[in-house]
């Protein structure tokens, strides 16, 4: 088993410039920070000054003994300072004073400064990661080519392109954000809307921007449900869908699309209006 007590303590500056005018010079070449500092004590319920005196056996000011105690540096060089296990003094100084925003008992209102690089979390979140990526990229992968567009498409992504620039859009899709990849996968919503663009497509209903609305495409184009303003029109038929009535109003969607149910034509409706006038005539006579 490893000495974890061996290992080397890695403490790194909080900020960071994101753009530096130098490629890859985020931290500054040196930074000093203060070798001095007022903690609060747990152990002791009170606060007590700490400095990082060189040659001393403890950092805590009433515990040292030197007479003409001699402030050590404490100098970060590219924005961090490795601090191997022998120096114990420095790694306690930098483990307990305020300016490390990883100590739990660092005092309210005082600047953070550096923090604790903890490698084996670090560690831990690549692995957990890159575990999500391989997994999004298994399920894309694992699609056939149909599936894969009306994923897509429901998602965002332009398929009005060759199958491999679709493919190559949600292959980065899924390792950019893999964690919000398979959550949409995953969700019933996404689903749904390749369903109804479908059915945008085939005028089987009618999405109506301006008037806020959505109907039917055939027939008398019956308005099916009306949507709120500061709402997409889409998002809310999806949701409607999922509603008491809304419910029905998919399953023939669904039924249509599949060519199980067809649209009454207008000859079918004039002839129908017709017979159901004579009809009345008829009875209307015998009577």
């Amino acid at each position: 088993m490893a000495n974890t007590k061996k290992k080397t303590s890695i403490f790194r500056l909080v900020n960071k410039n994101e753009k530096p005018s130098i490629k890859g010079r985020n931290y500054p070449v040196s930074h000093r920070i203060p070798s001095v500092d007022e903690v609060y004590d747990e152990s002791t319920g009170r606060n007590r000054k700490i400095r990082y005196i060189l040659g001393e056996q403890s950092i805590y000011e009433d515990e040292q003994t030197t007479d003409n105690p001699v402030l050590g540096d404490i100098i970060f060089n590219n924005g961090s300072i490795p601090v191997q296990y022998q120096q114990v003094t420095l790694r306690e100084f930098l483990e307990t004073t305020n300016y490390n925003i990883s100590n739990p008992d660092r005092m309210n209102g005082k600047k953070a400064i550096f923090e604790l690089v903890d490698t084996e979390v670090n560690a831990k979140k690549d692995l957990d990661t890159l575990e999500s990526e391989f997994h999004a990229l298994e399920v894309l992968m694992g699609m056939d080519a149909q599936k894969m567009v009306g994923y897509a498409r429901a998602m965002g992504v332009n398929v009005d392109r060759s199958m491999y620039e679709i493919k190559h859009d949600m292959m980065v899709m899924a390792k950019s954000n893999s964690e919000l990849f398979l959550d949409s996968i995953s969700d019933p919503k996404i689903e749904r809307k390749q369903v109804i663009m479908d059915a945008q497509d085939e005028r089987i209903i009618v999405i109506n921007q301006s008037k806020r609305n959505v109907s039917w495409g055939f027939g008398t184009k019956e308005v099916i449900c009306v949507v709120p303003v500061g709402i997409a029109p889409i998002d809310h038929f999806i949701d409607f869908t999922f509603e008491d009535d809304g419910k029905e109003v998919f399953k023939t969607i669904k039924k249509m699309l599949a060519g199980e149910t067809t649209k009454p034509s207008k000859k079918k409706e004039v002839k129908e209006t017709i017979e159901f006038e004579l009809d009345i005539e008829e009875e209307t006579t015998e009577e």
